[in-house]
């Protein structure tokens, strides 16, 4: 369950920085002063949600290494860990 979360939390961070890369792409092939201010908007909003994303990502994977450690200390079998 914990590795679940751990690949969503990854899998978001990929999306998120296809996004965003692909907003800067558009921002700098748009000559219209209004388009501008509403992409910089996007990708602000996009950057924040990617840092929010890594930082849950971080958390997940840590979560995962003392759940693992955990386990590997009270001498759980191999199997259930997975």
């Amino acid at each position: 369950e914990l590795a679940d979360v751990l690949k969503q939390k990854q899998d978001m961070i990929e999306l998120l920085t296809l996004k965003l890369n692909s907003l800067y792409q558009e921002f700098h092939n748009t000559e219209s002063i209004k388009s501008r201010e509403i992409m910089q908007q996007q990708i602000s909003d996009t950057y924040d949600k990617l840092l929010k994303a890594e930082t849950d990502a971080q958390k997940a994977a840590k979560d995962l290494e003392d759940f693992t450690a955990k386990t590997k200390r009270e001498k759980v079998p191999e199997i259930w860990i997975r």
